[in-house]
């Protein structure tokens, strides 16, 4: 299926070159898996685009965001689609002052593209995606704790990092200014040590990811052991299993970021695939 655009819900093939996403990137983000016709972590999505919103001082109708995204699963005909809603400020992009709080909606449709092993029998593709070839970036991300968890459109820290992944690499890992484990490029981290969680978040970079979430949510309710602390390079050496996360490819393990690290065992990440099969959507496989 060739990628659709919605904008504020009317069906059109590109987007307007006058706005303020393209001039500033002023304006949110989310990028969503659907799955029969469903989007099934939108509350999750949702709680951080309306977040998000505060932040940059936008008012959502969120209403109407909604039955546009009810137009964009009808279109997204696939069993497997991804589901890009933008949020843009409106008005000129004449001047980096905003003049309005009002928003456009526009909403990208893609159908997924689905691994092999996901196309030939779904209901195992999640239990043993191949381990992921990281990388540690010499990019860093800057200290900015007014943008700091929100998906804003100022994506350039990735796209410069992204650049320095070579050929076989899946991912890269970023640190913030004080040397700290982050993220990945397109990614949050779960590190595991000794059978204990470890969540590096960030109060001044990164973004708070909606997968990452649900896993913290998840361990927690089930009584395992979880933590959101820093973590440096010497504490992530000590790790033994690192996953990868996010809401559209689901939970992946690392199997190496270069010299510095090699996983040691696999088994958080099996467990927690099998959690999103059963507690999100049985067709949730990471990928």
């Amino acid at each position: 299926m060739p990628p659709t655009w919605l904008i504020n819900g009317t069906k059109q093939p590109q987007l307007p070159a006058d706005n303020r996403a393209l001039a500033y990137g002023d304006g949110l983000f989310e990028t969503m898996r659907a799955i029969d016709g469903q989007i099934p972590l939108w509350k999750r999505h949702r709680t951080r685009l309306l977040h998000g919103c505060e932040r940059l001082a936008l008012d959502p109708d969120i209403d109407q965001i909604e039955k546009n995204l009810a137009q964009a699963k009808h279109l997204a005909d696939n069993e497997q689609a991804v589901i890009k809603l933008i949020l843009c400020r409106r008005g000129p992009a004449t001047g980096y002052a905003p003049t309005s709080r009002a928003h456009e909606t526009y909403i990208r449709i893609a159908a997924l593209d689905m691994p092999p092993a996901a196309q030939s029998d779904p209901t195992q593709a999640g239990d043993a995606p191949p381990g992921l070839i990281a990388r540690l970036c010499t990019q860093r991300l800057a200290t900015q704790p007014a943008l700091a968890g929100i998906k804003h459109l100022n994506r350039l820290e990735q796209v410069l990092a992204a650049r320095e992944l070579h050929p076989g690499e899946d991912e890269g890992i970023l640190l913030d200014a004080e040397g700290r484990v982050a993220e990945a490029i397109s990614s949050n981290l779960i590190g595991v040590i000794e059978g204990r969680h470890i969540f590096p978040q960030s109060s001044a970079a990164g973004v708070r990811g909606v997968m990452q979430a649900l896993v913290h949510d998840y361990l927690n309710q089930t009584g395992q052991q979880t933590a959101i602390e820093p973590l440096d390079l010497p504490r992530l050496q000590q790790c033994e299993e690192l996953l990868a996360c996010n809401a559209v490819r689901g939970i992946r393990n690392i199997a190496r970021i270069g010299d510095l690290w090699q996983s040691r065992t696999q088994q958080a990440g099996p467990a927690l695939r099998t959690m999103l099969r059963k507690r999100v959507s049985s067709g949730f496989f990471s990928y």
